[in-house]
């Protein structure tokens, strides 16, 4: 491992005012630094990794302070800081018992940290090069924890891209923990990814498409599967397995003559020849065929996994055929009867439902006229166009039918209701409209700052009430101060202080709540990307994917980013917020001087 001294912090440096100790260097690669540090306040080792991309940034050896060598490499280093913070922000949404854990990140020296556990017994490749390859029984045994940590990590559209032993840490107890997301990739529900930073690759674990561009633009757990099976076949080996290329040139060859005389089971040979193929389409698409190749037949796991969100293709079971009819007497099958005509079930079904608030405002109003009114609806997109032709013609017919006069009066005082519970799933105040998602508070219909539920609306610093031109750590008013939750105090609450009466940001528990029980669909709005929610009532609202500021550019289209009111605890540059993607949602804390939009809520 090359260290280049110069460029690191010294040990004995303090960061954080003194909460963290530097004692010596654990690696540097080409876009970060990881330290052993000492957490003071505890007493506890713990691992700090700086983000300092070695080929663009220089340190000043005396304050520590990191700068950028050219005007040239300023929006490089902007763009990769960026993704580092996101880095750590997305690891510390996917907690899992194999998978690092952060406990802090800030800024410093003109550069991002984050703090991880430290596990004293090193990497995989540190134990392996120190004690030979492994039995294959522990070998296999690693290789399920490692799949846990990938399976879990996929079920979110994660791939990580640089599965090697080098990544992989043993923590206490003996169990392995993976680590180094740098250059992992978050793709939406359709596969596509999310960012577009360059594919690094390691040699001997990268499959042959991180060498080709373009070929990480399809979300495919094949790709970390190939890894996994080459970080096998070192711990079987204690050597580092071949390219793509020269497993092509050994053809029928691999693994087997790699792990001749080494005991290994036909099973696992041939398991990791599966997930070796140079060609990805030829491999086990996901965690759980990968792991049913790994076991013999007629043997269970070794580690239970639930592969739930896995895509297990299975011959579906035929379905029974039905029962014939039983003929009458007669041997002639005769069709059932028809249904007498229920006047009430066609009215309530289609007329309350689809037109039940345009005939309570034409009946108790007399204007407007209800096709001006469906008109108006179907611009807002509150009921689909179809239905409501549907609907209109069912008038029309209903007209001109002969109803018993007590079905209608019954189904009149139906749509009367429908009109009433509209009324109270819906409302305003003050001049904007909530909705009732049948949660435990009323969600208004649109971002602060903006007229349209599609409206990306202002951005504010968590704390803050007013917008500005520029998102820094320097001008926000609450970073770095001990703060309570802000729900409501019109000082720090930008909802409340600009909407007034009862409305306010949502804490993290009402955001919770939201992420949770509610149905989320990505979509588009009038152009603009975002989420449609739906409550547990049916009701919905749609969150656009605003982005948010930092310093004076703002990121938009791709994600959401929206402050609640709760800061975190111990920490008093974060608080928490809703952040989503296509396909993934989350409440995690984020720094607070960063610009994100507002949807208030109310009692």
């Amino acid at each position: 491992m090359d260290i280049d001294e110069r460029l690191c912090l010294s040990p004995g440096a303090m960061l954080q005012g003194g909460k963290y100790r530097i004692e010596s260097i654990l690696g540097q690669g080409g876009f970060g630094i990881t330290y052993l540090a000492t957490q003071v306040s505890l007493g506890r080792k713990v691992a700090i990794k700086e983000f300092f991309m070695k080929e663009h940034c220089n340190r000043d050896t005396t304050s520590s302070f990191v700068s950028v060598g050219s005007q040239g490499s300023e929006d490089i280093v902007r763009r990769f800081r960026e993704k580092f913070i996101k880095e750590a922000l997305l690891i510390a949404g996917v907690e899992h018992k194999h998978i690092v854990r952060i406990i802090d990140t800030f800024e410093e020296n003109g550069t991002a940290y984050y703090v991880m556990n430290y596990h004293a017994n090193g990497s995989l490749k540190e134990y392996v090069e120190k004690n030979g390859a492994l039995p294959e029984a522990k070998a296999l045994n690693y290789t399920r924890q490692l799949c846990d940590a990938l399976r879990h990590i996929h079920a979110n559209n994660i791939l990580h891209l640089d599965v090697k032993p080098g990544n992989i840490m043993i923590d206490n107890d003996g169990n392995l923990v993976l680590i180094d997301f740098g250059i992992s990739k978050h793709y939406d529900e359709v596969g596509h990814q999310t960012t577009s930073t360059p594919v690094a690759r390691s040699k001997g674990y990268a499959p042959l498409e991180q060498y080709i561009g373009g070929e990480m633009k399809k979300f495919s757990p094949a790709t970390d599967i190939y890894s996994a099976a080459a970080t096998l076949l070192y711990m079987l080996t204690a050597t580092r397995p071949p390219e793509p290329d020269e497993i092509s040139e050994m053809k029928a060859t691999f693994p087997a003559k790699l792990l001749e005389g080494k005991g290994v089971s036909a099973t696992t040979v041939a398991a990791i020849a599966a997930a070796m193929q140079v060609n990805k389409a030829d491999r086990p698409q996901n965690i759980a065929e990968f792991l049913q190749l790994l076991n013999k037949p007629n043997e269970e796991l070794v580690a239970e996994v639930d592969d739930s969100d896995d895509t297990i293709h299975e011959t579906p079971k035929q379905k029974p055929t039905p029962p014939k009819p039983t003929p009458p007497a007669t041997g002639v099958i005769k069709d059932p009867p028809a249904p007498k005509p229920n006047y009430l079930k066609y009215i309530l079904g289609v007329l309350a439902v689809a037109l039940g608030v345009v005939i309570g405002v034409v009946l108790t109003n007399n204007e407007p006229a209800p096709e001006a009114v469906v008109e108006e609806m179907v611009a807002e997109e509150e009921i689909p166009e179809e239905l409501v032709v549907e609907a209109l013609a069912a008038v029309e017919e209903v007209a001109e039918e002969e109803i018993p006069e007590e079905l209608v009066v019954e189904a009149v005082a139906a749509v009367e209701e429908a009109a009433v519970k509209e009324i109270v799933d819906r409302g305003t105040i003050r001049g904007h409209d909530w909705v009732d998602l049948g949660l435990s508070v009323k969600w208004a219909t649109c971002n602060v700052g903006a007229s349209q539920p599609h409206g990306y609306g202002n951005y504010y610093a968590w704390g803050e009430t007013t917008t500005k031109s520029e998102y820094t750590p320097d001008n926000s008013r609450t970073y770095g101060k001990n703060m309570s939750d802000i729900s409501g105090n019109s000082n720090y609450d930008a909802a409340r202080s600009n909407w007034g009466g009862s409305w306010r940001l949502p804490t993290k528990r009402e955001m919770e709540e939201l992420k949770n029980r509610c149905t989320w669909t990505w979509t588009s709005q009038s152009g603009v990307n975002g989420h449609r929610v739906t409550g547990p009532n049916g009701n919905g609202i749609f969150l656009p994917a605003a982005g948010y500021c930092y310093g004076s550019s703002t990121d938009v289209g791709e994600g959401g980013y929206y402050w609640s009111s709760t800061p975190r605890k111990s920490f008093a540059n974060g608080a928490y917020g809703l952040y989503f993607t296509c396909g993934y949602r989350g409440v995690i804390w984020d720094f607070r001087y960063l610009g994100r939009t507002v949807r208030p809520v109310s009692e």
